[in-house]
């Protein structure tokens, strides 16, 4: 499906602001054809990508040993910093639960990590 084709389609379900400054951050982070949303898009994927790395590599016990308060607080910063990305999200919609639904589904199967995987679990789990 064409990208202007998804988006109208977005635009509908989630019911894209008129104005103000709702308007713009829905652009951000809804609309990834501008400059601020391709932006907007590439730090959130560099974002994950570090977050990953931080709990592979705290998985390591001999980095653990090391490092691993200092990969708690970035776990905790992430962990932050997606809650707010989220929150963000619901709040410059018009529909937010058409956001909050697919939430749901979503944050039940990361509520059913086994105790003692910790790679598995999110910080907040443990």
């Amino acid at each position: 499906m064409p990208p202007r084709q998804t988006n109208e389609m977005l635009r509908q379900r989630l019911g894209r602001p008129e104005s103000g400054w709702r308007e713009r951050w829905y652009t951000i982070i809804f609309e990834a054809d501008t400059r601020s949303g391709r932006l907007f898009d590439i730090t959130l994927l560099v974002a994950i990508v570090a977050s990953v790395l931080i709990v592979m590599l705290d998985s390591l016990s001999s980095v653990h040993e090391r490092l691993g308060a200092l990969f708690t607080v970035l776990e905790w910063m992430f962990t932050l910093l997606f809650t707010a990305e989220y929150v963000m999200r619901i709040l410059v919609v018009r529909r937010p639960g058409a956001m909050s639904s697919a939430f749901t589904a979503s944050s039940i199967s990361s509520l059913s990590c086994r105790p003692g995987s910790r790679s598995s679990c999110p910080s907040w789990r443990s």
